[in-house]
C-alpha cells in the first residue's frame, strides 16, 4: 500500500502512514478523510492567521509607546501606574487611624479605587492587621490562662 499524501509504501494493513502519519484507507473512505484532513488543515491556518494577527495588534499597543527601549509612567495606563514613596507613606498614615483607617483598608481594598497597586497595598496591609490580631487575641488566651494559673 502506498500513502497518499507522501507517497511511501507502507504494510498490507496498515493503518497509519509509517513516514507521516496520515491514515490509509481504501476507496472513498481515505476520500473523505483527506477532505475532512483539509478542513481541519485550513481552520489550523485560519488560526495560525488569526494568532499572528493578535500578536501584530499587541506589539503595535504596547510596544508602539516605547522610547528609547524604555516604557515612561505616562505610557501606563492608569490602572497600573505605581503609587510611589510618599504615596505608600501617606497610606500607611492613613491606613494606622485605629477604626477609621481600617474601614478606608478595606474600602479601598474592595472597590473604590481602579489602581492595582494601590488595592493590593490594602489588602495587604488588611491581611496583616488579620494577621496582628490573631496573635494578639491569641497572646491573651495565654496570658488569661498564666495569670489563673499563678492565682
Amino acid at each position: 500500500m502506498f500513502c497518499k499524501r507522501c507517497g511511501s509504501e507502507n504494510p498490507e494493513g496498515a493503518k497509519f502512514c509509517r513516514k507521516c502519519g496520515a491514515s490509509i484507507v481504501a476507496g472513498s473512505a481515505a476520500s473523505n478523510q483527506s477532505e475532512q484532513q483539509t478542513k481541519a488543515e485550513d481552520a489550523n491556518q485560519k488560526t495560525y492567521e488569526g494568532r499572528a494577527n493578535h500578536r501584530q495588534q499587541y506589539q503595535q499597543d504596547y510596544t508602539a509607546p516605547l522610547q528609547g527601549g524604555r516604557i515612561t509612567v505616562d505610557d501606563l495606563p492608569a490602572e497600573y501606574r505605581p503609587i510611589g514613596m510618599w504615596g505608600y507613606f501617606g497610606y500607611s498614615l492613613l491606613f494606622n487611624i485605629p477604626f477609621i483607617g481600617w474601614i478606608i483598608a478595606l474600602v479601598f481594598a474592595f472597590g473604590v479605587t481602579s489602581n492595582v497597586n494601590l488595592k493590593n497595598y490594602a489588602r495587604g496591609y488588611f491581611c496583616g492587621l488579620i494577621v496582628l490580631l490573631v496573635i494578639m487575641f491569641l497572646l491573651s488566651l495565654g496570658g488569661c490562662s498564666l495569670l489563673s494559673a499563678l492565682s
